[in-house]
C-alpha cells in the first residue's frame, strides 16, 4: 500500500512537470493534480506514523522482556539500563513500572523505587514500594513473582 501511494505520488510530479514543459497545463488541471498529491501524501504519512507507533510499542515489549530475564539472572543495573527506553503508560499490560520499580529496588535505589511505586495498587508493586521504604532488597520469592508474570 505504501509503495503504491509512493509511487503514485512521484507519477503525479512527473505529469505535473511534463505537461508544464508540453505548455498543456491548465489551472483546473493542476488544481486537480495538486490537491490528489497532496490527498495522498496525508494518506502515506497517516500509514507512516502508525507503523512507526507500532515499532516503538514493539521495541518496548522486547525491553521489558529483556529486563525481565535479566533480573531472573540477578543483573540489576543491565535490567535498569534496558528499561530505559520503556514508557510505563505505554506498557501498563506488563506491569512495566513494577518491573522498573524491582531493578530500582534490586540496584538500592530505594527512595527513587519508592517513588516510583507510590501510587500503584497492584499487589506486587506494594511489595516492592514497601521493601524499598525499609530500605532493604525484594525477597527472591517476590522478585521471581514479578519477573515471572507474563504479558
Amino acid at each position: 500500500m505504501q509503495s503504491i501511494l509512493l509511487a503514485g505520488i512521484i507519477a503525479e510530479g512527473i505529469i505535473l512537470i511534463a505537461l508544464g514543459y508540453a505548455g498543456k497545463l491548465t489551472r483546473k488541471m493542476f488544481s486537480i493534480i495538486a490537491a490528489a498529491t497532496i490527498i495522498c501524501s496525508g494518506v502515506l504519512l497517516g500509514i507512516q506514523s502508525r507503523n512507526y507507533g507500532e515499532d516503538i510499542a514493539a521495541d518496548q515489549r522486547e525491553k521489558i522482556y529483556i529486563s525481565a530475564r535479566l533480573l531472573e539472572e540477578d543483573q540489576a543495573q543491565e535490567a535498569l539500563d534496558a528499561l530505559d527506553v520503556v514508557i510505563d503508560g505505554q506498557c501498563a499490560q506488563y506491569q512495566a513500572q513494577v518491573l522498573r520499580g524491582l531493578a530500582l529496588n534490586l540496584n538500592e535505589y530505594y527512595d527513587t523505587a519508592a517513588l516510583c511505586l507510590e501510587d500503584n495498587a497492584e499487589e506486587m508493586a506494594q511489595t516492592v514500594y514497601r521493601a524499598s521504604l525499609q530500605e532493604i532488597s525484594v525477597e527472591d520469592e517476590d522478585k521471581k513473582e514479578i519477573v515471572d508474570t507474563e504479558p
